[in-house]
């Protein structure tokens, strides 16, 4: 507590949906890394890729930092778009996980399923920026919100 006492000014200038939509886009492409290098080491032999627009395919490994991205099943490509080797979405496959700010939320959302609604708030309690999930506001780490959006989405006939 005593750090977070510290440097709360700069955690709550940075308490933004902005900021953590970068933040969880981040986590969310490192949790899909691990899933394809695990994938490989164990068979799964699915693949996903971050996928910059909830629409269509652009460069999937560019850097975080729009308001909107999606996940979604990959191909191992030697060359595309903007890099030389990488996931790549897979051509003609519609199935993904979208994100995107929509006003002063976060929407997470599956074709053809409700949107998970996600917000942000500054607990002065604990000093902290707190993501807020569903109806019910569920306060959630970033680790569990990355679970929550993509977990059954990768793992989907992998057992």
């Amino acid at each position: 507590m005593a750090e977070a006492a510290e440097k709360w000014v700069e955690k709550r200038a940075f308490c933004t949906l902005p900021d953590l939509f970068r933040e969880l886009e981040k986590r969310i492409r490192k949790d899909v890394r691990c899933f394809n290098d695990l994938s490989q080491k164990r068979g799964f032999g699915r693949f996903f890729a971050v996928d910059p627009t909830p629409a269509a395919p652009h460069e999937p490994d560019r850097e975080a930092g729009s308001s909107a991205f999606s996940v979604c099943p990959g191909e191992w490509r030697e060359k595309g778009y903007h890099q030389d080797k990488g996931y790549f979405p897979k051509t003609g496959e519609d199935d993904r996980i979208s994100l995107k700010i929509d006003g002063n939320k976060i929407l997470a959302c599956r074709a053809g399923e409700q949107p998970l609604e996600i917000s942000t708030w500054w607990n002065d309690d604990t000093l902290t920026c707190e993501f807020l999930v569903g109806k019910d506001r569920k306060v959630m780490t970033l680790a569990q919100l990355s679970q929550r959006v993509i977990g059954d989405f990768l793992f989907e006939g992998c057992r």
